[in-house]
């Protein structure tokens, strides 16, 4: 059975440590900008330039474009533009939305492996730039507990689990296979012996999630103490995750491109990279399976 610990959420509410979870992005009031380049003889490469919203200025001269794995192209007439996955063009999101579209083949399949717990939104399909897009998503929303709506999605049973009622993922470190989520203590520890790749570097299969643990976290503050986020799909490095964040009831859960061994894209980059959230408190990246 599950065992709970209980702190203390950003309010200074009493809560499960189960549901310590990283809030949702803060609005910074940037907007992005993606210029499409093209090189010879590769496909477009986008340029990530964050500028600030007021006047249209232009970046410093400082301020280098972050060159990204996935591209934004356009993907009309589904939404466009969209980041789509890259090499193969597999997965299309418009970030932070509830959708992932899907290429498919002749015969109306996903041209690539999904996660089970993706499903058809409908029939409809759309020819675009990149191919023939299918829309798909959970059906339905998760609870706002990021590692709970994971752990659902990688198990194929979205809001059938009971929250904080069991164990319901695993990973490997170098004692063996060890379960996660029985406690914050626990998670550190074990999060700290995983024997896999991490950090920038971990790499989690469709049907698999990412975690972020602080393993070091500063005792006088009041933080999450982990970040999750579920697999649903992979080209190449880039990884389509869904996630959510804590906070009360139940809401869609989130598409994002996050890309394997990127400094700067990387799911560890951007919770545990230079001015991230868990940049000051031990972070470190794993991956955990279905129980």
């Amino acid at each position: 059975m599950f065992s709970h610990s209980h702190g203390t959420d950003h309010a200074g509410v009493a809560v499960s440590q189960r549901r310590a979870t990283v809030p949702g992005p803060a609005r910074s009031g940037t907007e992005t900008i993606l210029a499409l380049q093209r090189t010879a003889g590769n496909a477009a490469v986008a340029a990530l330039i964050s500028t600030p919203n007021a006047g249209g200025r232009r970046p410093a001269a400082d301020d280098s474009p972050v060159l990204q794995r996935y591209e934004k192209k356009d993907t009309s007439p589904a939404p466009s533009p969209m980041l789509v996955t890259t090499p193969e063009y597999y997965f299309a999101v418009k970030a932070n939305g509830p959708a992932v579209y899907v290429r498919i083949d002749a015969n109306g399949g996903p041209t690539s492996e999904i996660a089970d717990a993706l499903k058809p939104t409908g029939t409809a399909q759309t020819d675009t730039p990149i191919g023939t897009l299918k829309e798909y998503s959970l059906g339905q929303p998760v609870l706002k507990d990021c590692l709970h709506a994971a752990e659902e999605i990688i198990n194929n049973q979205v809001d059938q689990l009971e929250h904080g009622g069991g164990i319901y993922s695993k990973i490997t470190t170098n004692r063996g296979v060890e379960e996660f989520g029985e406690s914050d203590e626990l998670n550190r520890d074990r999060a700290k012996q995983y024997a896999g790749s991490k950090d920038v570097s971990a790499s989690p299969d469709v049907g698999q999630a990412f975690v972020i643990v602080a393993t070091t976290p500063n005792p006088s503050k009041k933080i999450s103490q982990f970040h999750a986020g579920a697999v649903v799909g992979r080209d190449g490095d880039d990884c389509v995750v869904l996630e959510t964040w804590n906070d009360v009831g139940k809401g869609n859960a989130n598409a994002n491109i996050y890309t394997v061994n990127d400094l700067k894209k990387s799911f560890h980059a951007k919770y545990g990279g230079p001015g991230s959230y868990f940049e000051q408190h031990g972070p470190t990246t794993i991956v955990i399976t279905p129980l």
